[in-house]
């Protein structure tokens, strides 16, 4: 109860990104559940040339938006994921105008197991994923 009231307490527009965000997680959750990263990657890559109208662009700021997407992500079984915030993420952000990639690292954890984490870059800035991401060796992702 007290979640929906919160949402409702949102205006409009806070609402409308809020629910494509969770639209989108709940996209890239299950396309990387059942497809392959490269299908999900050129799906995303399609989105992202349509681009918002120019006055909403820019108007909303990126920690805005990764905010958004944060909260959208608990709404969603696994849309924790640090791949599936982060490609979301960058889906809203470039369409927005801004410069966004989402980065993948590998590490071994205590046991020696290799892991893997993505965070998203903004501008220079870490939005999303940013936890622990320097303890990560950066890799290219695969192309599309």
């Amino acid at each position: 109860m007290q979640l929906a009231r919160r949402f409702f307490l949102l205006p409009w527009s806070e609402r409308f990104l809020l629910f494509k965000a969770w639209m989108l997680i709940g996209f890239v959750r299950v396309s990387l559940l059942v497809g392959r990263f490269t299908g999900t990657k050129r799906v995303l890559d399609w989105l992202q040339r349509r681009p918002v109208p120019r006055l909403v662009a820019r108007r909303r700021h990126a920690r805005r938006v990764a905010r958004m997407v944060e909260l959208a992500s608990h709404l969603i079984p696994g849309g924790r994921h640090c791949l599936t915030r982060a490609m979301a993420l960058e889906v809203l952000l470039r369409r927005r105008g801004y410069r966004a990639d989402v980065k993948i690292g590998v590490a071994r954890d205590d046991s020696g197991k290799l892991i893997a984490h993505a965070w998203l870059h903004c501008e220079g800035v870490v939005l999303i994923g940013g936890e622990g991401a320097a303890n990560y060796v950066e890799v290219s992702p695969p192309s599309s």
